[in-house]
């Protein structure tokens, strides 16, 4: 079995007795292209500079192909390992071309093309980068997303086996952002390896193989976008709530910030639907300061991934199986302390019938419904038609804009 291109294992840096990285043991195999992710302050800058070289760990381990880092020498680092720093202010008025030509100098003496052949090489990459207008440009004159696309095209040159990025999107935007991990990604797929930093999570859930989640000096999480980048995680770590969901074009990983609302409202609603149904009313009441749950929803549904994503109270059982008695009986405690419970307009069968006996324990209840005139094709079965006229009985049925109506009166008297 090969040995991983690049191996760190309890690997450890201290700084006038601060750990500033712990006990990190992690692999890059040749093709994968591996994000560090993490808060501010987590190590992702310092585990980068610690592979570089820039630092020597305080304890722990990092090979090349088996080869400690420490026994190369410095043209043999070079000769391995491409570096992009997260910042680097242009200093020198070299020509834009000449400092992309600069990566080939690093390798060894048979594999540094020959005048032509650089000039070549150099423009072909100026055009994937769209820098082909900047070639006889001073460095100097660039702007700073301008200067972060040539940095690229540096390291690429370079042909190093593993290329070691810290930010490289921070300055870009958002075509150039895709611009450059694309052809990272086409790099990494002629086996050559990449670890970055980086700080946009939906640009790393998109073009990382894996993801190493880092916290304040300590690997956290290590596996796949999906596995890493998780509701739970993410409310541990980071100060403000987040959404994490599954994009439905891409099908990766998605997070986005929740705008908060300005001042909480003391209004508990309770939300009962299915398919989708509870969905823009629950959106609208947390936009509001309202305090919201939901359930039972069923694993997979779309009510139960809004209510995961948000970070809402919600009892769901698995997908395709009836709500039982336990679930009842846990859903009863939101629906009991709810100021408001209201019933959405959703299809009522054997599976979610439970939520018409749920939604019988409420203090006030509001029952969502359309159409009257074609409000029995909501139902399965004759039963659940019958046990949902019971409950019109008990609540008042409304159509959801004068639910809306009526709600933005109460939640503008508590909140005045």
């Amino acid at each position: 079995m090969n040995a991983p291109l690049l191996s760190v294992q309890k690997l450890g840096f201290y700084r006038q007795d601060r750990a500033l990285l712990r006990d990190l043991s992690f692999a890059l195999e040749p093709g994968e292209l591996v994000g560090v992710i993490g808060p501010n302050g987590a190590g992702k800058s310092t585990l980068l500079k610690l592979l570089v070289d820039y630092h020597q760990p305080t304890e722990g381990h990092i090979s090349l192909s088996d080869t400690p880092l420490a026994s190369l020498s410095h043209p043999e680092r070079a000769r391995r390992i491409s570096y992009m720093a997260q910042h680097s202010a242009p200093s020198l008025p070299f020509l834009v071309r000449d400092v992309i030509a600069l990566g080939a100098h690093s390798r060894q003496a048979s594999q540094i093309p020959s005048a032509q052949v650089l000039r070549n090489d150099v423009a072909e990459l100026a055009e994937q980068l769209e820098l082909t207008h900047l070639l006889d440009r001073k460095l100097t004159e660039l702007s700073g997303g301008e200067n972060q696309l040539v940095q690229f095209a540096r390291i690429l040159m370079q042909q190093a086996p593993l290329m070691l990025l810290d930010e490289p999107t921070a300055s870009l935007d958002i075509g150039h952002e895709a611009q450059l991990m694309n052809l990272l990604r086409r790099h990494c797929e002629h086996q050559h390896s990449a670890l970055v930093a980086i700080h946009n999570l939906n640009i790393a859930a998109v073009f990382c193989d894996r993801l190493l989640l880092l916290d304040k000096g300590r690997l956290i999480a290590s596996g796949t976008p999906e596995q890493v980048i998780t509701q739970a995680n993410m409310a541990q770590l980071y100060q403000q709530q987040v959404t994490v969901s599954q994009h439905p074009v891409t099908g990766t990983v998605t997070v986005l910030p929740v705008k908060q609302a300005p001042i909480a409202v003391p209004l508990h609603v309770h939300l009962i639907g299915g398919a989708g149904s509870t969905v823009a009313l629950a959106r609208w009441l947390l936009q509001r300061g309202v305090t919201v749950s939901g359930g039972i929803g069923h694993e997979q549904d779309s009510d139960t991934d809004f209510w995961t994503a948000t970070g809402m109270r919600h009892i769901a059982v698995p997908a395709f199986a009836p709500i039982d008695q336990d679930a009842i009986d846990q859903a009863q405690a939101m629906v009991e302390s709810a100021d408001l419970t209201i019933v959405c307009d959703f299809p009522i069968g054997a599976m979610n019938e439970g939520n018409l006996i749920l939604a019988g324990h409420a203090k006030l209840l509001w029952l969502l419904q359309e159409d009257a005139e074609t409000a029995h094709q909501r139902f399965y079965s004759e039963a659940q038609a019958k046990d949902f006229a019971q409950l019109q009985q008990q609540g008042v049925r409304l159509t959801a804009l004068a639910a809306i109506e009526q709600l933005t009166g109460r939640i503008g008297e508590l909140s005045a």
